[in-house]
Parts: C-alpha cells; sequence; structure tokens
C-alpha cells in the first residue's frame, strides 16, 4: 500500500469539502445559521459575556463560508453525534481533485474507499483497476451516479490521460459530465454544486482531448442545466408512477440524456470546440 502523504492546503478544494461538512451538520440540526449549528453541537466554544449570557464566535460562521478547515479533532468529535458527517468532509473524492500529479500509487487504495458495489465494477478478477471498456462499462457506472460513482469515473480518466488512452479518457470525461448533471441537485443542497463544476472544468476537464476537441465551460450554466435535467427526470418519474420505486434514482435522468424523452440530448451534452486548426481543401 503506497503511503498516504497529509493533505497539502488546498483552498479551493477545502472550502468546498468544509461547506459541505457544514451542511451535513445543518441538515441534523435543522437549522442553517451558523450561531445555532455552534450552540447545538459545539457549546462549550460560546464565550460567556460580562452578564452571563453565552456569546456565539465566528468559528462556525468560517465553516459555513468555507474558510476554516476544522481541525480532526472536532470533527471526530462532531462524527459522535452526527454519524456521518465525517465522511461529507474527508470523502477520497477531494484527494483525487487535490492531487496534480500521477496517480498511480495512490489509486487502488483510492478505489478501496469507494462502496463495495462500485469497486465491484472498477476492480477486475485479478484486482486490477479496468481502465479499458465498452458503453455498457461506463454505462454501469453512470447508472450509479453518486458521489462514489463520480469518484471513480475520475480516477479512471486520470489513469487513462496518464497511460496516454485518449479516447478512453474522452468516454469517461462524458461519462463524469452525465454524473455531474444527474447528482447536481443534491450537490446544489448542499450549497457547493457549482464549487464542484468549477473544480471540474478547471482541473479535470482540460486533461482531456480528443480528435483536436475539448471540453469548453467557460460561461457554462451548470445549475440551469442540472436542474432542468432533474425538472423533466420528475415528471417522468410521476407520469411512469407504479413503476419509479423499481428503478436506480438515475434512470430517467439517463433516458433523457440518451435521448428517449423530451429531446433534449443536444441540449445537454457538453460544450466543446476545436483546439487544431481545421485543414483548408485545396481548390
Amino acid at each position: 500500500m503506497a503511503k498516504r502523504r497529509a493533505p497539502r492546503r488546498d483552498d479551493q478544494v477545502d472550502a468546498v469539502r468544509t461547506i459541505n461538512w457544514f451542511r451535513t451538520l445543518c441538515e441534523h440540526v435543522g437549522e442553517e445559521r451558523p450561531r445555532y449549528i455552534q450552540c447545538a453541537l459545539d457549546p462549550d466554544s460560546l464565550s460567556e459575556s460580562a452578564y452571563g449570557k453565552k456569546i456565539p464566535n465566528s468559528k462556525f460562521k468560517f465553516y459555513a463560508e468555507g474558510k476554516h478547515v476544522p481541525s480532526t479533532a472536532f470533527v471526530e468529535k462532531v462524527e459522535q453525534v452526527v454519524k456521518g458527517s465525517s465522511w461529507a468532509l474527508n470523502h477520497v473524492l477531494w484527494s483525487v481533485l487535490r492531487e496534480r500529479g500521477l496517480i498511480g500509487k495512490y489509486a487502488r487504495d483510492w478505489v478501496r474507499e469507494l462502496v463495495p458495489e462500485i469497486q465491484s465494477l472498477v476492480f477486475t478478477s485479478d484486482n486490477e483497476l479496468r481502465l479499458n471498456g465498452n458503453r455498457h462499462y461506463v454505462g454501469s457506472l453512470e447508472r450509479r451516479a453518486s458521489v462514489d460513482g463520480l469518484t471513480a469515473l475520475t480516477i479512471l480518466l486520470k489513469l487513462s490521460t496518464e497511460a496516454g488512452d485518449a479516447e478512453q479518457a474522452w468516454n469517461f470525461a462524458h461519462s463524469i459530465f452525465r454524473v455531474l448533471l444527474i447528482i447536481g441537485p443534491e450537490l446544489d443542497e448542499q450549497t457547493i454544486a457549482e464549487r464542484v463544476f468549477d473544480l471540474y472544468a478547471s482541473r479535470i476537464f482540460p486533461l482531456v482531448s480528443f480528435n483536436g476537441l475539448v471540453m469548453d465551460f467557460e460561461n457554462y450554466p451548470f445549475l440551469k442545466m442540472t436542474h432542468t435535467l432533474g425538472v423533466f427526470a420528475d415528471r417522468l418519474r410521476q407520469q411512469y408512477g407504479s413503476y419509479r420505486d423499481r428503478k436506480m434514482p438515475s434512470f430517467y435522468a439517463l433516458q433523457i440524456l440518451n435521448g428517449q424523452h423530451y429531446d433534449l440530448k443536444d441540449l445537454l451534452q457538453p460544450p466543446v470546440k476545436q483546439t487544431t486548426p481545421v485543414p483548408i481543401a485545396s481548390a
């Protein structure tokens, strides 16, 4: 097992994961205002005024804004009360997005931190990571649209670029885009959807080019597009009523992305641009 380095400071990633953690606490307490979260989960940190009144400090306000990462000890303390909250802060996705260098020595360990269902898809019977796959393979990960599925696809994309397999990396990039659209509303509930997409637009998608094309997300209205997909997917669920509980949550969204309903396939494709000059035909 490769020795994991301590996380380096990364303001962009740290802000997203801290906000994600704070929003998990909000859901547990049923309140969004930082002072109420502090009173509920960390009353010992309240200062006392001359009149004996407990006064919150700015610590939780900084967490809410992603300006200060909570200490490991405090995260563990809160985990005892809000089970699963540490997952929001320390999910392996943040390590994958943070890493700017080669990831080969970390990749297997990262995948082993994902849910067993994802691991069973990504690992071969020889305990190797499955880098090459057809549409059925990437589709199986898309159907399990989640933070874990997104993480697996991101690892596979990075490994494909390192291996020089531009076509496979391009396929993974498209799948990542589709998963981001599907889970975007959930990320937006945590108020991190745009921040997560910006990380992908600046750090992941630029790694990939194929046949002279790159994905171009300058001024891309991600929130509008992800909520558009969500609205139409919900319409399909309502339309098919009794069948909805038999389908994965991603089922109807993927039908729309595949062009089976509403004629939105072209609208929900990732925008691309040419990076190499198109040859001019001779007269």
